[in-house]
Parts: structure tokens; sequence; C-alpha cells
């Protein structure tokens, strides 16, 4: 699909599971507001309920959103993935506009790598704070690769705000503060999904991402995996210092 200004941001994952088993899912977003395009619904079960296992920090009330944002919309993820194990074979193809990622790993690793743009774009006002790096996606991510990709998100976002004559945040004490909601926010998610009798390889999947923002928010505040923040620092040694005016 080419880019323009009507076209959505398309992610198209296809899960091939052997024995004729394959399960396609297309995420399109709206290209301006990254917000995930979706269906309408008939109805939702239970476990979607917003005062369902509601997470402690979220902004929501019953009384504006009857669904958690993210819970409605990975109803069928979750269907299709409950018949399997997280330890299942699987070669996901994930086609994208300008590049397409293909890997054989396990199932928990390949809905790992799904769930992260549900979360994002799906209307959560925590998880929203993250939808720039949706547009930059990168699945099956490590954890010193999504901890680079987020402090230069955030350290950009502080780059226009100061451009905007408003103040910024270099010292990143609002992103630690926003990771460890995140961390909330996926131990709430999991919660919820025991109550809707999820595989164990949806609860393996996001405990992946739960993992990457734990070391984001801890490298952050210095208390550690201060090693793989070490190794990013390393990798600037040879940048050239900026001018100084005489």
């Amino acid at each position: 699909m080419s880019e323009t200004a009507n076209t959505p941001l398309r992610f198209a994952y296809t899960f091939d599971l052997g024995r004729e088993v394959r399960k396609n899912f297309t995420l399109d977003l709206d290209r301006k507001t990254l917000a995930l395009i979706t269906k309408t619904k008939e109805a939702l079960p239970e476990w979607t309920r917003l005062d369902c296992q509601q997470c402690c920090n979220c902004p929501l009330t019953p009384s504006t959103h009857t669904s958690c944002p993210i819970a409605a919309n990975i109803t069928e993820l979750i269907d299709f993935s409950r018949q399997f194990s997280g330890n299942d074979p699987v070669e996901i193809t994930i086609a994208t506009e300008l590049r397409t990622f293909n890997k054989k790993t396990d199932l928990r690793s390949a809905l790992g790598a799904i769930f992260g743009i549900y979360m994002v774009s799906s209307g959560c006002p925590v998880m929203d704070k993250l939808r720039p790096l949706v547009r930059f996606h990168l699945p099956f991510a490590s954890a010193e690769e999504s901890m680079a990709r987020a402090m230069s998100m955030y350290l950009l976002a502080q780059y226009f705000l100061k451009r905007k004559g408003r103040p910024a945040d270099w010292h990143m004490n609002d992103l630690q503060a926003l990771y460890e909601n995140i961390n909330i926010i996926n131990f709430s998610l999991t919660q919820r999904l025991r109550v809707a009798c999820a595989s164990e390889a949806n609860f393996e999947a996001l405990t992946g991402l739960d993992f990457f923002g734990q070391c984001v928010a801890l490298s952050i505040s210095g208390k550690a995996n201060q090693g793989m923040l070490k190794k990013l620092e390393n990798l600037y040694q040879t940048s050239p210092a900026p001018k100084r005016s005489p």
C-alpha cells in the first residue's frame, strides 16, 4: 500500500503454525493519530468490561467507557491463541509499507510482537504516550533495542517541546514514571486475561512486554540494569562534542 495522507498505516501479521493452521491479523492505524481503526463489534465478552480487573491507574470510568479499549480490540487474538501452547512453533510474517519481517519462533514470542501494537494504538490513555514507537515498529526487539528506542523517542519529544518554548525533561524523570505506569497496565491486563481463561501463551507474551518496561524504568532510575545503559553510552564515545562559542 502506497503512503498517502488518506491511506492507513498497515501492519499485516500472518501466523503459520503448520498443519494447515494459518491466521491473518491486519491492523490499520490512522496515519496522523496512530490510532487503531476498529470495526464495530456487536457483542463483547464480559472480561472486556472496563470494571473487570480495571487498572488501578486507569483514568477512564465505566460511565463513559463500557469496555477496556485494549481488551475490546484483542478478543479475536485471544480466541485464536487460547487453543495453542506458548511453546508451539510458528512462522510469523509481518508485512509493513517498507519491509517485511519473517521469523520462526514460538507462539509466545510471536504474540508479543503483535500485542505491543494493540496496547499502544487502542486508546488506553496511559499507553497512548508510546504511539510514536508504533510508527517505527520493530518486531522482536531485544531489551537493549527497546531501551534505546524508548529513550530516543522521549528525548526527541523533549527537543520538540524545547523548540516550542516549553519545559523539557532532559533527565527523563517523567519517562521513568510512564514506564512504571505501563508496568501496572501489563500486570492488570494479565489478571484480566485470567478471567478470560486465556492461554499461557498470552500471559507469557505480556510478561515479555513487562520485562522490557521494567528494564527502561530501572535503568533510568539507576537502580538496576546499569550495565545495559553503559553499553548504550559506549556507542557514543566517538560522537563529536558540540562546538562552544568563544
